[in-house]
């Protein structure tokens, strides 16, 4: 994650993103592997986010803080 994504993040949430990681894959290998760009993945609801099961669900603050940090 570059120092620019780390700085809109902080402001937002208002504490320093951790980097970590998962077994999971996404679209981003594409972008890294066959682009050369920089990514990073984030996500809305941890760790109360019921992922991929039928009834999956995050709060509006989480959603919207998520879309600030995007804008």
């Amino acid at each position: 994650m570059d120092q620019r994504s780390r700085e809109i993040i902080s402001n937002c949430l208002g504490i320093v993103p951790e980097f970590s990681g998962n077994l999971a894959s996404t679209d981003m290998n594409y972008q890294v592997n066959d682009g050369g760009q920089a990514c990073f993945t984030m996500g809305t609801g941890y760790p109360y986010t019921r992922y991929h099961q039928k009834d999956e669900s995050v709060s509006v603050d989480d959603f919207l803080m998520n879309a600030k940090m995007l804008a």
